[in-house]
């Protein structure tokens, strides 16, 4: 098992090796068809994923003094620790309308999916809260299915997440998910 961390002796992200880990989880699903038009879908899983064994380095909350900035980092007993990027708890939910008619089907679909706590480090200091996404879509088909034409939006909320974050020696690093996005796609089907 292989973790990135930053190490102030290098003063450089480096891969560490966790000797020992345990991963293991439960998912449940559901699918609804409401009627010939409406069908609604929803998910949720939980994910123990811990480190058992693993000796790394995390920032010890004091500055590193220059001529290398950022944070000194110290030895660490990460045993127990919640493995990066792994939250606990992460949902989905949807629901689909869709009706043929005289020229065509017509569709439109909403999804959200939902993540509880994402750590970045083992020991939680930097942590992406809970979020979530809101997708949209709405589309139509010809009735030979030649032709389509949708619009789609995905974070539609724009909703601000972290999808990295590290604290290295040009101080704190942090990558954004992608923000509010909108696409138009027409398409000919040969």
């Amino acid at each position: 098992m292989q973790t990135f961390t930053y190490q102030s002796a290098c003063s450089c992200f480096q891969f560490s090796n966790a000797p020992r880990a345990e991963v293991w989880g439960l998912e449940s699903q559901v699918q609804l068809a409401l009627d010939d038009h409406f069908s609604l879908r929803a998910a949720v899983a939980y994910t123990h994923a811990r480190y058992r064994d693993f000796m790394g380095e995390a920032p010890t909350g004091a500055p590193y003094v220059p001529p290398i900035y950022g944070y000194a980092t110290g030895p660490t007993n990460f045993a127990g620790d919640s493995m990066i990027r792994s939250p606990d708890w992460t949902g989905d939910a949807g629901v689909t309308w869709h009706t043929p008619s005289d020229i065509g089907t017509w569709n439109v679909a909403a999804n959200l999916s939902l993540t509880s706590t994402v750590p970045f480090t083992p020991d939680r200091q930097l942590t992406q809260g809970g979020y979530g996404l809101l997708n949209l879509s709405a589309g139509w088909t010809a009735p030979d299915g030649a032709w389509s034409a949708s619009v789609s939006g995905e974070n539609v909320t724009d909703r601000r997440y972290q999808i990295f974050s590290a604290e290295g020696f040009l101080g704190h690093s942090i990558i954004y998910g992608a923000p509010a996005s909108w696409r138009l796609q027409v398409a000919r089907n040969f």
